[in-house]
C-alpha cells in the first residue's frame, strides 16, 4: 500500500455552522481489482485524543439507468452480491469508460446487462447522490429510459456471469405491492431503485398505480 496524496480539508457543517478540518491521506492498492484507492481521514476529537476514518476512494463515476419499456414495466436487473452473501434487484449501470459521456455510459451499460435499448435521443436525468456517504466518496448519476424494447441478447462480462445476472421485467407497482405487504423480497431491492421510482413518479413518467 503506497500513499500517492495527502491535503488538508475545510468544509462547513450546514447545521452548526462551525468548520470542520480533517486530514486526508489517498493509498494505492495496486494489487487489488475493484478497490484501487482507500482514504484515510484523521482528525482532533474534542477530549484532544486522535480520531480516524477509513474509506474507499473513488475516481470513477457510477452511472445507473432506469428503464422502462413502452408498457410501462421497468428492465431490472438481478445478481448476487459478495459483500453481502444475497442477490438484489437493481437498476442496470456501471463505471464510465475514460471520457466517455455519462449518457452514454447509460446506454451502454442497459444494452450489455439487459440487451434492451431505447430509440429516444436524450435521457433524462433524474438525479445524483452518494453511493455510501460512510463508505466511500462515490456518487452514482441516474438517467431515464423510455420507450424501451429488447434489441438482442445481454452482452455480459464473465464477473456478471458468475454473479447469475439476468434481465427482470415488472411493473413498479409490484414492486410497491411487496412493500406494502411487508414481503421478505423487498429487503432485497436496491435503495436507488426506490429513490428512482419516487422521482420518476414525481416527474410524471410512470405511474405508481396498479
Amino acid at each position: 500500500m503506497k500513499s500517492i496524496k495527502q491535503s488538508g480539508i475545510s468544509v462547513q457543517d450546514d447545521k452548526t455552522g462551525k468548520r470542520l478540518f480533517f486530514r486526508q491521506e489517498i493509498f494505492e492498492l495496486p494489487e487489488f481489482y475493484f478497490v484501487k484507492h482507500v482514504a484515510v481521514q484523521t482528525f482532533a476529537l474534542p477530549d484532544g485524543s486522535e480520531g480516524r476514518w477509513e474509506s474507499v476512494y473513488e475516481e470513477n463515476r457510477t452511472i445507473l439507468v432506469a428503464a422502462l419499456t413502452g408498457q410501462g414495466n421497468l428492465v431490472l436487473v438481478q445478481q448476487f452480491r459478495f459483500p453481502t452473501h444475497d442477490t438484489y434487484l437493481e437498476l442496470p449501470g456501471g463505471g464510465a469508460n475514460k471520457g466517455e459521456p455519462m449518457e452514454l455510459t447509460a446506454r451502454r451499460e442497459l444494452l450489455e446487462e439487459t440487451g434492451y435499448t431505447t430509440p429516444d435521443k436524450r435521457l433524462p436525468f433524474l438525479l445524483q447522490g452518494p453511493l455510501y456517504s460512510g463508505g466511500t466518496n462515490g456518487r452514482f448519476y441516474l438517467f431515464a429510459a423510455l420507450n424501451c424494447s429488447k434489441a438482442h441478447r445481454p452482452k455480459r462480462d464473465a464477473m456478471e456471469k458468475f454473479a447469475g445476472m439476468k434481465t427482470v421485467i415488472i411493473h413498479p407497482h409490484a414492486i410497491l405491492k411487496n412493500i406494502y405487504q411487508g414481503n421478505p423480497r423487498c429487503a432485497r431491492y436496491d435503495p436507488i431503485l426506490l429513490a428512482a421510482l419516487v422521482v420518476m413518479h414525481a416527474m410524471g413518467m410512470t405511474s405508481l398505480a396498479p
